[in-house]
């Protein structure tokens, strides 16, 4: 359980197998390849085939998204309720599928996008077309609706010989458009009219048009646009007819690419061929290239060495290959290697800082931290279980991709954390009974606060205690014992000392005395040799007193460690008050409030307390351990073909 040790490899081989050599390390999954930057070589990329790739990728996409959202149309207007249930591209099982079968996807092509793809792109063009104009005819029948009462067609609302007209919407209320027609010449009926204005016809003779103009346009006056040769009414039906029209169309539509269902394995296959193959064609653009040569340098696993020459020697018929250890001034990509348990919470670690090539691995540590402050924050056995089995359920239905996967596995052991803590203090669901089996076995938080801040400080100086071993184990393996014995083991021994008195304050009386001379004498030590770096008497003098004051930053730390008391404690209160809510209603009416509240309170409980405890977890890790030996600032092992959308490919 470590970080991989690297090599460095260099490649120099003919420009005319450059190809197949991508391919055959891409389907290998252990080269890293990195930007070669030779004298006399040129990094280019195929921005046309990048393009042309995208381009193709962007069309499978459109064809079962299409497919997707006319599945669900299918579904919301089918009859039979076996037929309204839709099917969804998106969702199932990822497709395994070996790294040399992608060759026959290739011969699908032209037939999926002959037969397929452009069919059903052409469909969602028609439909999203329709759709647009539907909603053009529905803004525009809502439009017409204050027109309504007109009998008349826009068309002959017009100018004649001796009089003017005019068809518009004053900003006025009806009593603010009488008066405002009472010392104009001319007739005016108000069409419609709300609180805020008013739609009106007014007529008057040529010679008082200037006049009415004028009045009007003060008013705020806006014309109307329509000048159909129809009614408001009938321009209106004719628009629904129309809509009614396109949703028909848009149904046949639906239902005729709803029959490419059948296709969806073949499109996720096509995708995830043309992903491969822009990732391949990306990494073609880190390679050195002359006319004649290519040059490739990347980093491999050690234990890789051998399959990587022999795949090549049956590849190239000329080449000059090269593996070596990295130098010192050189930075690999990392690589850990864990077993089942502690590799999901890589994602913990990595969201804080990838680990540096050269420093431990911390996972295995996290893991075990992790899983036990979980627990201890949810705290309630019955929480636990729906937790470990709703996170399983949902990995196998939804089979997430690989990082989902991983947050979800750790949601699952918190769960099982959960669950032991939860047969610990008696937590079930935060019920009081006297069933013996659900009986705390160690003690009940909400009984024994003091116990609870015993234990979450007991664990916090444990992981700040593994946090300094770590590091003076690291300052150890780089030659400096001292410092690791003075700086980091010695503060470890004055904790043991600390843990010592206090036990034996709660237990053993005769500890104490060991337990605090012990301390002291650490004490004394950190003042003596603190300062050992520094210059001088006086520099010495204070930097022993620096040392001491580390004390106050321990205890700041273990003071963030109550978070487990807080949240532990918390999850129990609030779902004791709903079980208390809950217990006031009576009778059969009562009794169904009370299920109500059960599930609704302790399903608010447990959301609010996982995410609590998934944040504040974090935060431990980050802050109070990573801080006492951990580095980071690596960056992550990338094989030249990564994780795919739809497959999972077997090498």
């Amino acid at each position: 359980m470590s970080i991989v040790k690297m090599k460095r490899m260099t490649l120099i081989g003919l420009e005319s197998e450059r190809k197949p050599t991508v391919d055959a390390l891409a389907q290998l999954g252990c080269v890293h390849l990195d930007r070669t930057e030779c004298e006399n070589t040129a990094n280019t990329i195929d921005e046309q085939g990048k393009d042309d790739l995208q381009r193709k990728m962007s069309a499978v996409d459109d064809c079962l998204s299409f497919i997707k959202l006319c599945e669900e149309q299918r579904a919301s207007f089918a009859a039979d309720k076996k037929e309204a249930k839709a099917r969804n591209p998106y969702k199932g099982f990822k497709i395994d599928m070996a790294f040399d079968d992608f060759a026959s996807v290739r011969k699908e092509e032209i037939k999926l996008f002959d037969e397929v793809i452009d069919k059903v792109n052409a469909n969602s063009k028609i439909y999203y077309e329709n759709q647009t104009k539907a909603q053009k005819l529905i803004a525009l029948a809502e439009e017409l609706k204050p027109y309504s009462e007109m009998d008349v067609a826009f068309s002959q609302i017009k100018d004649t010989e001796h009089t003017s007209s005019f068809l518009g919407t004053l900003p006025l209320d009806a009593e603010q458009v009488s008066k405002l027609f009472e010392e104009i010449d001319a007739e005016v009926q108000i069409v419609y009219s709300d609180k805020t204005s008013c739609i009106i016809y007014a007529v008057c003779l040529k010679e008082d048009r200037a006049n009415l103009a004028d009045a009007l346009s003060k008013a705020g006056f806006v014309r109307c646009q329509f000048n159909f040769d129809i009614t408001a009414t009938q321009k209106s039906n004719e628009s629904i007819r129309e809509i009614e029209e396109i949703k028909e169309e848009n149904k046949k539509l639906v239902l005729e690419t709803c029959g490419f269902y059948q296709y969806v394995k073949d499109l996720k296959l096509l995708y995830d061929y043309y992903d491969i193959s822009l990732q391949k064609t990306q990494a073609e653009g880190n390679l050195g290239k002359t006319q004649k040569t290519f040059t490739l340098e990347a980093w491999v696993p050690f234990d890789r060495e051998e399959e990587i020459t022999s795949k090549l020697d049956g590849i190239l018929s000329a080449k000059m290959l090269e593996f070596r250890d990295p130098t010192d001034d050189e930075n690999p990509p990392t690589l850990t290697k864990n077993n089942k348990i502690v590799e999901p919470y890589d994602c913990i670690t990595n969201m804080y800082s990838v680990p540096n090539y050269r420093e431990r691995d911390p996972n295995s540590f996290v893991a075990v931290f992790y899983f036990l402050f979980f627990g201890i924050m949810l705290g309630d056995a019955g929480y636990g279980l729906i937790l470990t089995v709703g996170a399983l359920l949902f990995a196998k239905i939804m089979k997430p991709n690989t990082g989902t996967r991983k947050l979800i596995f750790v949601l699952a052991m918190g769960g099982v954390s959960t669950i032991f803590w939860g047969i610990m203090f008696g937590g079930w669901f935060a019920i009081t009974t006297d069933v013996p089996l659900l009986q705390p076995i160690l003690f009940s938080p909400l009984d024994n606060p003091i116990g609870m801040v015993a234990l979450s400080l007991a664990l916090g100086a444990v992981q700040i205690c593994t946090g300094m071993m770590l590091n003076g184990i690291a300052k150890c393996e780089k030659g400096k014992v001292l410092d690791g014995i003075l700086d980091d083991f010695l503060w470890v021994l004055f904790f043991l000392f600390g843990g010592l008195a206090a036990v034996g304050m709660a237990l053993v009386p005769s500890l104490v005395n060991v337990g605090l001379y012990g301390a002291l004498g650490c004490l004394v030590i950190v003042f003596l040799t603190a300062g050992r770096h520094k210059k001088g008497a006086v520099g010495k003098v204070l930097g022993g007193f620096g040392g001491l004051y580390k004390i106050v930053g321990f205890v700041s730390d273990l003071l963030s460690y109550l978070r487990l008391f807080g949240l532990g404690l918390a999850s129990g209160v609030i779902g004791l008050v709903f079980n208390e809510i809950a217990n006031i209603f009576t009778g059969p009416i009562g009794l169904i409030f009370a299920v109500i509240i059960l599930i609704v309170g302790h399903s608010l409980n447990i959301a609010i307390n996982v995410l609590g405890a998934y944040v504040h977890d974090s935060r431990l890790q980050f802050i109070e351990f990573f801080s006492r030996f951990y580095t980071g600032e690596g960056y992550l092992f990338q094989p030249i073909v990564g994780e795919t959308k739809y497959t999972k490919i077997n090498n």
